[in-house]
């Protein structure tokens, strides 16, 4: 659990460990209302066929993951680590509240893949917002065959612009980044700020990693 250690060191403690005392709380709230009895009927109950269908769905997914892993980082990093960190990245979703996994995951990066606090975080953010794309085509396939064209065209053009939004961000990322660093570097020029000067560090970090390793055929393998 060494990961989980640096992850707390990387924000206030406080308030993770107040973030995982409180899931844990609600945890034991909800199992103590649930009812063993039921329980026991819902598993005897339960397609055992179904249950592998799905464990093994999980774990295509988990492989394809640290496949991604494994393309989005410079170097051609050993496949065993990138399925180390998917494997560590999958249980700090589920142990870690309020989606800090998604942190978590910047910290296993650094540790398993050497990557730097910007390359590891451009490559997380890039990775979602491609999961984020095809999510909306699946949304878009979806109300296709379930809604009425004229009546919902409207929803159709949002989701739509969005997905056309999300894929000229992660094409021209690097304009995107350059001119956030920009902003912070007219602010570190006037103010002497540490946290300034790092978050500009990370941000030319990021701006590197895509412009040396993110291209458009990596893109669309991923």
């Amino acid at each position: 659990m060494d990961f989980i250690q640096e992850t707390l060191k990387k924000g206030n403690k406080y308030i993770w460990y107040s973030g995982i005392v409180i899931s844990l709380v609600l945890l034991s709230f909800v199992i103590s209302q649930v009812e063993l009895e039921k329980i026991k009927s819902i598993t005897s109950s339960a397609s055992w066929i179904i249950f592998t269908i799905a464990v093994l769905i999980l774990l295509t997914e988990g492989f394809f993951t640290a496949l991604r892993f494994k393309l989005f980082t410079p170097g051609h990093p050993p496949l065993k680590n990138c399925l180390k960190i998917t494997a560590w990245f999958i249980v700090s979703l589920v142990i870690l509240p309020a989606r800090l996994g998604e942190v978590a995951v910047i910290v296993l990066l650094k540790k398993h893949l050497q990557q730097s606090t910007g390359a590891a975080t451009m490559n997380a953010l890039s990775q979602r917002l491609i999961d984020l794309i095809f999510l909306l085509g699946m949304l878009l396939i979806f109300i296709f065959f379930t809604l009425q064209f004229k009546q919902d065209s409207y929803l159709y053009m949002l989701i739509f612009l969005l997905m056309i939004m999300l894929l000229i961000s992660i094409y021209k990322m690097d304009i995107l980044l350059k001119l956030t660093a920009s902003v912070f570097y007219l602010k570190k020029r006037r103010v002497k700020n540490s946290l300034l000067k790092k978050i500009f560090k990370v941000i030319l970090q990021a701006r590197t990693w895509y412009r040396h390793h993110l291209d458009n055929n990596i893109i669309t393998q991923a």
